[in-house]
């Protein structure tokens, strides 16, 4: 199984036709101060091969800052469909976050992991409206 893409986004809708609408996508944040929490939503798209059919899989999701190192990791069981829905399963491995602590200014990463194997990542830049607003004057 791998990860086809990972984006970082404030909402989402998943349609009947199991097409998915996603709304606010961002690699950028702003924080003020200690206001730093807001609902958020990792999306990642995963990618099957036959022979994985019906396997179970463990995905984590790992933060960590550029300067501050490990922030946390959360792990997702994922089912592969078998191969008598395969065709007509769509899926998606959502993890919501309500809400995101992001606690510091400066790079985040999401690290996607299958059974421990590195997959993809998704970036975002925080800013602190404070800090900055505090440094002009």
């Amino acid at each position: 199984m791998d990860i086809q893409w990972v984006i970082f986004a404030q909402s989402y809708k998943l349609n009947e036709d199991k097409t998915l609408d996603i709304g606010k996508i961002s690699h950028h944040a702003n924080i003020v101060g200690k206001y730093n929490k807001f609902p958020a939503i990792l999306i990642a798209k995963p990618i099957y091969s036959p022979i994985e059919a019906g396997e179970n899989k463990k995905v984590t999701i790992e933060l960590t800052h550029d300067k501050n190192g490990y922030i946390f990791s959360k792990d997702i069981p994922h089912k592969i469909p078998d191969l008598y829905t395969w065709e007509s399963t769509i899926t998606y491995i959502i993890l919501k976050f309500e809400p995101l602590e992001l606690p510091y200014p400066g790079g985040y990463t999401f690290s996607v992991y299958v059974n421990g194997e590195y997959k993809n990542r998704e970036s975002i830049e925080v800013t602190d409206l404070l800090e900055e607003t505090n440094e002009k004057f």
